[in-house]
């Protein structure tokens, strides 16, 4: 599957280039919704990890 047939939006591109998309138990639907918000979800869980001081909103387009 080609980057050229997903939407152009950085934070989801990240998603299903990154570790969640190689290791994805769906691979048919990487392109789903479901991907996304499991890629979102782990990278908010480790923002926060990271960032335990200062609690700020997740921006959506990093």
């Amino acid at each position: 599957m080609s980057l050229q047939a997903l939407p152009r939006d950085e934070g989801k591109q990240a998603f299903l280039q990154g570790k969640l998309a190689r290791h994805n138990p769906y691979p048919r639907h990487t392109n789903s919704w479901y991907c996304w918000m499991e890629g979102y979800l782990w990278a908010s869980l480790h923002r926060k990890e990271l960032n335990n001081s200062t609690r700020q909103p997740i921006p959506l387009s990093n």
